[in-house]
């Protein structure tokens, strides 16, 4: 039984359901459009990619039929977002209003990541620990009053918990030191609930992180984290590429590394006693750990691990023979406890990735590279393509893949176009329209504004779509480019940006948004800042969510901050009047993924600044404009300095 297309536009209609239920519903084509290009997808089993400007009304647009289809058919719909607020906003408020509204007999579920959930296995330990500070005493104790009156035992349920909490960090496993087998609380595991719950709901809401440790798993052979679903709807799709990516890289870290060095000390405490030769072998371990730190320290920036494996090679070949030693103790200690046992199982994984790693021949299509901090430092391997690795086989499958956004496209080739074009597309968020009939792009024009997105993720069969916004931007945006600042990174740079803007945000009392690109120039703008009559908050401050709060209701208010915040940030009205963006968004050609990337397109006789730096800028610098008009009443001033 098919659903039919008329329903999708009643239901949208000016008389429709939606409109009889929802205050200031207003009808939108871009919005019908959409919901019946998502209908046809997952009728079809096919591949739609859809750039949905602010204010299409994208998530109803997509949820609606997804709801339908799940139904009628009795299948299962993932749904995924790229933050954990974004899922929590379509599990908590988005499906349980429209559920309420045409009260559809949709079963639906959500699953985090691992971290997300209460261990209580953890928490017993931590509880018998007589040697913690009150503090955090404290904290466990409310943990575990308050865990019985959550539904899922999940960090959002905890309110006097943050999200970086140190204590919460101690009640949560990591997976490889989890075991299903020998838990003796699994019976009543978060964790696992939340996946069984998952497993025949009609909708589930996950992340983008979840989704792709899902599609490893697939792909590794490993038990997978969700069930065998028809169709994925990926909202945020312009994240995904960058996720996937860490996904695929092989890490090893001094933290992770450290962290098992001390769950081995105590499984041997516990398990082993006095006559093992554990201990020994664990200092020698830890003190190579931090010679490694001392010498990279004394490395400079952006040298090759090819030449540091080279620099360091005594000590490489040091490390692994320490690791192999402790690798062999422990599988004789197996056999004395299931700590020890676990400890052996996690060694032999390490002992992989350190080989893998550690490898003096390069993989061929990986980028080595180094990330050195005061907190240690992290050896990486990333795929210089990630198309490559990307989940073909499920795409071959039949399941629907819906992919949007409200940046996906962007101008693939500026050779040829005039600024006019590509000014209109910087000032007002859109492409202009007056080629394109209904407000979407026609299907001959699409390939190559898409052709950066796809080519990411290998995607080869797709119908394209794009939506630009409803939003009338030449009423609604004033937009300013300051004359004769001097070039970003200049030293005099910030200091002039903050005297130009300062007018404008004196006029609109505070009410602004200032993105940069480096937490370096964000801090310089906010010591010339704070010496005005301003209430200035900065990203690391609070919490995000609270410095939103802070920001909409305190009078006076100025937010700095970096990328986390150029995105997913969505503050309607009057509160936020001015965004001030650094500069273009440009990513720096010497970070080591980005160069080898870059060095690919080169070798390949393509341009790599045409190809892929300037779609990469576009996408992110649509996202930072997209924060100023949220609404059709919204008004506000654009200002980019760089």
């Amino acid at each position: 039984m098919s659903i039919p297309v008329s329903t999708i536009e009643e239901l949208f209609s000016d008389r429709g359901i939606l409109a009889n239920s929802l205050s200031n519903y207003q009808p939108r084509k871009s919005q019908i459009s959409m919901a019946l290009a998502v209908h046809d997808a997952l009728e079809n089993n096919n591949t739609l990619v859809c750039e949905a400007g602010t204010g299409t009304g994208k998530t109803f647009a997509y949820l609606i039929p997804a709801i339908q289809y799940a139904i009628t058919y009795n299948r299962q719909v993932v749904i995924s977002t790229a933050t954990k607020n974004l899922q929590d906003q379509l599990y908590l408020r988005d499906l349980p209003k429209l559920l309420n509204i045409f009260k559809f007999p949709l079963s639906y579920a959500q699953i985090k990541g691992r971290s997300n959930y209460l261990c209580l296995l953890k928490l017993h330990q931590v509880t018998q620990n007589n040697r913690l500070d009150d503090k955090l005493l404290s904290l466990f104790h409310y943990i575990k009053r308050i865990h019985r009156q959550t539904h899922w035992g999940e960090l959002s349920e905890f309110s006097k918990l943050q999200e970086d909490s140190i204590a919460w960090r101690l009640v949560t496993s990591k997976l490889d030191e989890c075991s299903v087998q020998d838990c003796t609380h699994f019976e009543e595991c978060y964790l696992y609930k939340a996946r069984e719950n998952a497993q025949f709901a009609h909708l589930v809401v996950v992340n983008h992180h979840l989704l792709m440790s899902d599609r490893l798993s697939k792909q590794q052979g490993k038990l997978p984290l969700l069930g065998d679903f028809n169709a994925c709807i990926i909202d945020e799709a312009h994240q995904l590429s960058d996720i996937a990516s860490n996904f695929y890289t092989v890490t090893l870290s001094s933290a992770k590394l450290k962290t098992f060095l001390k769950d081995c000390l105590q499984a041997n405490q516990q398990e082993a006693g006095e006559k093992s030769r554990l201990p020994d072998e664990i200092e020698r371990l830890q003190q190579l750990l931090d010679e490694f730190s001392y010498c990279f320290n004394q490395l400079s920036e952006n040298l090759s691990w090819l030449f540091i494996k080279q620099q360091m090679k005594s000590q490489l070949v040091e490390l692994k023979k320490c690791f192999s030693t402790l690798t062999s103790i422990l599988e004789y200690l197996a056999t004395l406890g299931k700590a020890l046992e676990h400890c052996h199982q996690r060694a032999k994984q390490l002992q992989q990735i350190l080989s893998r790693v550690l490898d003096t021949v390069p993989e061929q299509g990986y980028i080595h590279w180094l990330e050195n901090s005061r907190q240690g430092f992290a050896i990486h391997l990333t795929p210089v393509n990630i198309a490559e690795h990307y989940d073909h086989q499920v795409h071959a499958k039949e399941v629907s893949w819906i992919y949007t956004s409200a940046t996906l496209s962007s101008l693939n080739n500026l050779h040829d176009i005039n600024d006019t074009f590509v000014n209109d597309a910087f000032e007002n968020n859109t492409f202009e329209n007056r080629a394109f009939e209904n407000n979407a792009f026609e299907k001959r024009e699409l390939d190559s504004y898409f052709k950066f997105f796809s080519q990411q993720l290998g995607i080869q069969e797709s119908s394209y779509l794009s939506f630009s916004s409803p939003f009338n931007y030449s009423k609604q945006a004033l937009f300013y480019h300051p004359p004769q600042l001097p070039e970003p990174g200049h030293d005099n740079f910030i200091p002039q940006l903050v005297d130009t803007t300062l007018p404008v945000v004196n006029r609109l009392q505070g009410k602004s948004f200032y993105l940069f690109t480096s937490y370096r120039s964000m801090h310089a703008a906010y010591e010339l800042l704070s010496k005005n009559a301003f209430n200035i908050l900065m990203q690391g401050q609070f919490p995000k969510q609270e410095l939103l709060n802070r920001f909409i209701d305190e009078d006076n208010s100025i937010l700095l901050g970096t990328y986390s915040f150029w995105q997913g940030v969505d503050v309607p009205g009057q509160a936020l009047s001015c965004v001030i963006i650094e500069k273009v968004p440009f990513a720096s050609p010497y970070e080591p993924v980005m160069a080898a990337r870059l060095e690919r397109l080169k070798s390949s006789q393509r341009d790599p600044f045409y190809e892929y730096q300037i779609p990469q800028a576009i996408i992110s610098l649509k996202q930072g404009i997209g924060r100023l008009i949220r609404s059709v009443s919204d008004y506000g001033v654009l200002i980019i300095a760089g």
